[in-house]
């Protein structure tokens, strides 16, 4: 037997569960008040966002209605038309008289609706509500700013590029010239985040405005006895509204007359089974499709005082959750941005390297530059064109020809074509006619020192007396023998 009891053994409500713990009459009947109270307080966000705590709720009140209550100018109130609605509570609508005792209750007529006037029109939106649910206003131009803002890698180039890029700058060239590189970076990262938030921004009007036009639909409703093309936005309770197959049912209501009328509820229910509508189930939902037959119902709920309108209201706020492709991209924006990261540091740990090893090499051959770009300019010179004044030279002179009387060496340096007297004679030379002098290094490399000219002419002489014997051992000078030499032997 259900917790209500009831009098009437024909009544059965399947919603109707056993009295398992033995409550008693009191306490159900407590139990009932306060449910009462729930449904005429907040029901309707209780119905959508906990329907198993209803099921259980529905199976403790019972069919216990109360009576109607006025509602300014109407005999019942909003509350206890979006119960029965929510309910689909046929006993309710038995107990206000059925289809035709509850329109005497809202002030209409089954065949020729309501009159349609301004006064009365604004006198019902009043009563009953409005067909429009609060939907969120959408972002500002500062917040889409803000989210561009927040891509990783226009961060990377603000804070690693221009930045350093700042600061390095204005270190090397001073703030006047330094400031080029840097700025140029920020103001091509402010035209970016400007540019985006204005196509995301202009894109979310638009897509408003979209949505606007598609929810706007016109439909046909009877009032005063005429057929009348609405938007359904005017949709008030009492309307009277003609339905045809592949129509949205535009509101809350209950069926006046019908053929066949099937009504395809999946929108709401998640089911794809076909429910057929007639006087034994005559509630329909907003938002249910009719997929076969015709009818006309009268509007008994209207926009958030629907389950469409709730549902409606929640899903039309944003989240924030990114979408799949979103995750996506900025899944590969991190990886390039990860990837850049380490292969920028890579590049700058060996151009490091490289611009040591360069400024050694640079040091070792006496050569200052002021700019180290003008090294990498010469490096990339293949022609040289200067006049006498500009001549580019190593600063080392060498002798390239030699003569003994009349016949030239070849090479200079070829010893061997030189007769032993000869050879005496230009050791003697070599000796007397200069002030600089060859010696070992502690290394045991040859060293010569004097003027350019001096230092091409022993350098020549030595080559011309080696190539005359072969250096049998070599004894470098240090500061415990103090002495050094070489021994040789004629060839």
């Amino acid at each position: 037997m259900g917790v209500d009891g009831g009098s009437d053994p024909d009544f059965s409500d399947p919603f109707d569960i056993a009295n398992t713990k033995n409550a008693s009459h009191e306490s159900l009947k407590r139990w009932r008040q306060a449910a009462l109270v729930l449904n005429a307080s907040g029901f309707s966000y209780f119905h959508l966002c906990y329907k198993p705590d209803l099921i259980f709720v529905k199976s403790v009140l019972g069919t216990t209605v109360a009576p109607p209550s006025p509602n300014g100018d109407y005999e019942i109130g909003l509350e206890q038309l979006a119960s029965m609605n929510m309910d689909h509570n046929i006993t309710a609508l038995q107990q206000y008289g059925g289809v035709k005792g509850l329109a005497e209750m809202i002030k209409t007529d089954v065949e020729t609706g309501i009159h349609g006037d301004e006064n009365e029109l604004s006198r019902r939106k009043n009563a009953f509500g409005s067909n429009t649910y609060p939907v969120k206003k959408g972002r500002s131009f500062l917040r889409f700013l803000w989210e561009a803002w927040q891509d990783l890698t226009l961060i990377i180039l603000i804070i690693i590029a221009a930045v350093a890029s700042l600061a390095l700058g204005i270190k090397t060239e001073g703030l006047e010239e330094g400031w080029y590189d840097g700025g140029s970076i920020t103001f091509v990262f402010l035209l970016v985040i400007f540019v985006t938030a204005t196509s995301d921004y202009r894109q979310s009007l638009q897509f408003q405005n979209l949505n606007e036009e598609k929810r706007n639909i016109k439909l046909e409703m009877i009032r005063g006895g005429r057929r009348n093309k609405v938007s359904l936005y005017e949709i008030v309770v009492g309307d009277v509204i003609p339905l045809q197959i592949g129509d949205q049912v535009p509101a809350d209501g209950i069926l006046i007359s019908g053929h066949s009328l099937a009504i395809d509820a999946s929108n709401m229910t998640g089911e794809s089974k076909i429910v057929h509508k007639d006087h034994k189930s005559p509630f329909l939902m907003s938002g249910c499709k009719v997929a076969a037959g015709a009818g006309t119902m009268m509007v008994t709920g209207v926009g958030i005082n629907t389950e469409w309108g709730l549902l409606m209201a929640c899903i039309s706020e944003d989240t924030g959750e990114e979408t799949p492709l979103q995750v996506r991209l900025n899944g590969v924006a991190t990886f390039i941005g990860i990837v850049g990261l380490t292969v920028a540091l890579f590049v700058l740990i060996i151009l490091l390297i490289s611009l040591a090893y360069s400024m050694k090499k640079m040091m070792a051959d006496k050569a200052l530059v002021p700019r180290l770009s003008a090294c990498e300019t010469m490096g990339s010179a293949t022609t040289i064109c200067s006049d006498k004044t500009a001549t580019l030279t190593l600063n080392q002179m060498t002798v390239v020809e030699a003569y003994v009387g009349k016949q030239k060496m070849d090479p200079p340096e070829d010893g061997a074509q030189l007769h032993a007297t000869i050879s005496s004679l230009l050791d003697e030379g070599l000796a007397q006619n200069t002030s600089g002098s060859v010696f070992l290094s502690n290394e045991g490399a040859m060293e010569v020192s004097g003027s350019p000219t001096e230092k091409a002419v022993l350098q020549w002489g030595v080559k011309v007396l080696l190539s005359q014997s072969v250096v049998l051992h070599v004894s470098p000078f240090n500061s415990i023998k103090k002495r050094g030499g070489v021994a040789v032997r004629g060839k």
